[in-house]
């Protein structure tokens, strides 16, 4: 059993939640990284399922540090699978593997695109009525025909669920204080984007189609 006794506060939305000493080792360095810019630092060590690849030298590390290897799983390098036998051989417990997922990897990712670590209130918002919501208290013919517009395509592209979680970002960046930038990128081309408080630019303005953003 996993002991989940580290606290680790998300800085910008302010939940925390209790992790694993290696957990919580990771979550430092994938910030450590993050703030300094270093991606391909937040990418070293992940298969393709996104999981920590710990091996033999991480075993040690751990080891050194009077670390408990309990609840972590391994890649099953030679060292790892040659350790694993020995302990069969001592009857001793052996490293646990990291366990076969059962499906191909673009499988994996499209069921993980579906699940939103937002407050479930926000994932049960109604995204035509939030928006529609959000216009002005007598909209234009054409603001009303671009929310329709554009939702029609967000929803035929199964985006509704990013939808749900850049409202949660918003209000949760509202809720801080924070500031975030006016709009860039072909984001700007999205009205209900701009409705929602992503961005800054009303594309309504400046005559930028919306296929310039989701194509």
């Amino acid at each position: 059993m996993t002991i989940r006794n580290m606290k680790a506060t998300n800085p910008y939305s302010g939940e925390s939640e209790m992790l694993s000493e290696e957990e919580f080792a990771l979550y430092h360095l994938i910030k450590h990284a993050e703030e300094t810019e270093q991606y391909d630092a937040m990418q070293k060590g992940l298969d393709k399922f996104s999981r920590s690849q710990n091996n033999e030298n991480i075993g040690i590390e751990l080891l050194y540090n009077s670390k408990s290897l309990d609840g972590v799983e391994f890649i099953p390098t030679q060292d790892v699978n040659d350790y694993n036998m020995k302990c069969n051989e001592l009857e001793v417990n052996p490293l646990t593997l990291l366990a076969d997922m059962g499906i191909d990897v673009d499988t994996f990712h499209s069921s993980m695109q579906s699940q939103w670590m937002i407050p479930d209130h926000y994932k049960d918002i109604d995204i035509n009525e939030y928006v529609v919501h959000k216009l002005p208290t007598q909209p234009t013919q054409e603001q009303i025909n671009r929310v329709v517009e554009e939702l029609e395509l967000y929803r035929a592209r199964n985006l509704y669920p990013i939808l749900r979680a850049l409202i949660y970002i918003i209000d949760t960046m509202r809720k801080h204080e924070l500031v975030w930038g006016v709009g860039r990128g072909s984001s700007v081309a999205s009205f209900c984007l701009f409705l929602i408080g992503v961005h800054k630019i009303n594309p309504l303005l400046y005559n930028l189609d919306i296929t310039e953003f989701l194509r």
